[in-house]
């Protein structure tokens, strides 16, 4: 899914080889690889850098991919009870 490395600054987080390639174009200065992580789905971003919107996109995308069926379903349905209980604030 998501970790942070040694430094506190840099988050691996998964993502597929099309998005990643997107985004490290796209954002170099935010998005980017280590030799290490080049033949997995990953991606290193620096998150002192990431805006909180951006870090939210990525952390789901993230956790999309590691998660089974039943806990993506899980979490739409507790998604869509919380969307109704803030709609009336």
């Amino acid at each position: 899914m998501a970790r942070f490395w040694e430094d506190h600054e840099t988050l691996a987080l998964k993502m597929t080889f099309e998005e990643r390639d997107m985004r490290i174009e796209v954002m170099p200065d935010l998005f980017f690889l280590t030799p290490h992580y080049q033949d997995y789905e990953m991606v290193l971003l620096h998150a002192e850098k990431a805006a909180a919107p951006l870090l939210e996109e990525v952390l789901e995308t993230a956790w999309r991919m590691a998660a089974t069926k039943k806990m993506a379903k899980a979490r739409e349905v507790l998604s869509a009870e919380w969307d109704l209980r803030t709609s009336d604030r």
